[in-house]
């Protein structure tokens, strides 16, 4: 009855910070943030595609123009 119960130290892997990333954690990030600028570099020239086309004939892309 005397018995003690053991107490958990749940504040402990708080206190350290996340783990560290392991190797296939980095390059899973690395080529995630890749395909991200590709997207953004895309997105960038197909607005400017799309602005040039407005400008050169504004009667067929009436819908391409900027408001």
């Amino acid at each position: 009855m005397g018995k003690k119960k053991e107490r958990l130290d749940v504040s402990l892997p708080y206190r350290k910070g996340p783990p560290p990333m392991t190797d296939a954690e980095r390059a899973r990030l690395d080529a995630l943030q890749r395909d991200t600028s590709d997207a953004q570099q895309l997105l960038a020239q197909w607005n400017k595609a799309r602005e040039q086309a407005a400008q050169r004939a504004p009667d067929v892309y009436p819908d391409l123009r900027t408001p």
